[in-house]
């Protein structure tokens, strides 16, 4: 009776499983076509010549914005490949919507700025799997319940942590900023 019990626990568990991944597959077709219009935005042209479009300042962070949303939601998307909620399969047109998209659009101006959005649409990618990477390595380990070499990784954290926030409060401060090189000075006296 108890084994019955039990059974019927691991199968409304394993029911729940299966509707959560059903439902994270099916949005996750809603999010990659979300992020591939996103991209396709951000390759907007500016056809009014180099000055003109430099000065469009809203136009430049809209464009900006548009890619990092876009790259930050495919991040996250193939962290749910990563962790297999969603088919690796999802690679093949990944994979093909950026060639196809390079091909439309690989220039350095703005009427063809399609390299900086590639080259930096992949290096957020590269930084949100990285950023990420702590939390898988935590999530496995809860699953094999060590909790000797969960401490340790997770006093590694918080060692790594601090460190990290000592080096940007030590290194980063902008107390000398007047300073250029060769810790020489700019004159900025008018009368001079």
């Amino acid at each position: 009776m108890y084994k019955l019990i039990g059974n019927d626990k691991f199968n409304s568990n394993k029911k729940i499983t299966k509707k959560i991944s059903k439902f994270i597959s099916l949005f996750s077709w809603f999010f990659f076509f979300i992020s591939y219009y996103l991209y396709y935005l951000s390759l907007e042209k500016c056809m009014e010549g180099q000055i003109e479009c430099g000065k469009k300042i809203n136009w430049i962070q809209n464009k900006i914005n548009q890619a990092i949303v876009c790259s930050i939601l495919l991040g996250i998307l193939l962290e749910f490949i990563i962790l297999k909620l969603i088919s690796k399969f999802h690679l093949i047109h990944l994979f093909l919507f950026f060639i196809i998209i390079y091909n439309y659009s690989h220039g350095e101006d703005f009427f063809d700025h399609g390299l900086y959005n590639f080259l930096g649409c992949i290096l957020i990618i590269i930084i949100s799997l990285v950023i990420i990477s702590p939390f898988n390595l935590l999530l496995f380990l809860l699953k094999k319940k060590d909790k000797i070499i969960l401490f340790i990784y997770l006093l590694f954290l918080i060692v790594f942590s601090v460190n990290i926030h000592y080096f940007m409060i030590k290194y980063l401060k902008c107390n000398d900023w007047h300073k250029g090189l060769n810790n020489s000075y700019i004159i900025n006296d008018i009368n001079f």
